[in-house]
């Protein structure tokens, strides 16, 4: 939390928007169905930060039935992103920074 902290009086101090996305491994998000949400506490106190703009994946990825097509390798992780991941990923985060008046007019 400290780290997210300096980054958004670093966003003040440099005139910026700090926009913070978690993106999940596979693992994660497999781990999260089946047992629970172990990092939700943190996420709900990014989400009531003042001045920051947190996009957490993991809430998208639940609702994903076959979470081998968002992601391109299978190792020990749940590899990077496919081209499908990517595309979702990047559909996620423009629609929810189109949702805020701030930062909306740089997309207009």
């Amino acid at each position: 939390e400290h780290i997210v902290q300096e980054f958004i009086s670093y966003s003040k101090q440099e005139k910026f928007i700090p926009i913070f996305v978690f993106l999940p491994q596979k693992d994660d998000v497999i781990y999260v169905k089946n047992n629970f949400y172990f990092y939700k506490d943190f996420a709900d106190s990014l989400y009531k930060k003042e001045n920051l703009i947190f996009i957490d994946m993991m809430e998208h990825f639940l609702e994903i039935s076959n979470l081998d097509e968002y992601y391109s390798d299978d190792n020990q992780y749940g590899g990077h992103y496919s081209k499908i991941g990517n595309e979702k990923i990047s559909e996620i985060i423009f629609n929810k920074l189109m949702s805020f008046e701030s930062t909306k007019k740089y997309f207009q």
